[in-house]
């Protein structure tokens, strides 16, 4: 954002941290969720095996956030569909936590 910001490009900043603010919106959208899936489906498990899920699903939403970043750092051009990956795996995430809100523990 400096580079610009010192070319006297304004308009490429606003518009770049815009696209900045919304993006990483989503990732931490999509990072809690995967981790709240997780979380859902280790609810009716024994202690270790949640203990399990929910260190898998940490695991799983770092990962995401990393690949995330990496991307975005080596692909800039690429970002929409970074993005829309993202977006892709946030519908994925609330049609799996439906099907959580469905599960039934045999108490």
């Amino acid at each position: 954002l400096i580079k610009p910001l010192i070319d006297g490009e304004i308009l490429n900043v606003l518009i770049s941290t815009k696209i900045r603010f919304i993006g990483a919106n989503i990732l931490h959208v999509a990072s809690s969720g995967i981790l709240a899936l997780f979380i859902g489906y280790s609810f009716c498990k024994k202690p270790f095996i949640r203990e399990l899920y929910i260190w898998f699903g940490l695991i799983v939403a770092i990962l995401s956030h990393w690949l995330f970043n990496l991307f975005l750092l080596t692909h800039a051009k690429s970002a929409v569909f970074v993005f829309l990956t993202t977006w892709i795996i946030i519908i994925f995430i609330i049609i799996s936590l439906e099907k959580v809100k469905k599960i039934k523990c045999n108490v």
